[in-house]
């Protein structure tokens, strides 16, 4: 709500920079820029999660009745 606010105050006309100073990107080149920035977080923190959520979860093999990653001797 805070950052609808402000988008649609007057603060949402201020401009970073020099007056007369162009954007240096136009508004479709900075979603893209946001939008893989945030596709790339997802990737790492997958990436790197994931295979020890797997690795780490303690199942059964349904096919072969056999405890999967556990940490005990009895396998």
């Amino acid at each position: 709500m805070f950052l609808l606010y402000l988008a649609f105050s007057n603060y949402g006309n201020i401009k970073l920079g020099r007056a007369h100073e162009t954007p240096e990107f136009n508004d479709i080149s900075w979603f893209a820029m946001l939008f893989s920035c945030g596709i790339g977080v997802g990737i790492n923190y997958s990436g790197m999660s994931e295979p020890i959520i797997y690795y780490r979860a303690d199942y059964v093999n349904k096919q072969w009745k056999i405890p999967m990653n556990t940490d005990d001797d009895r396998a």
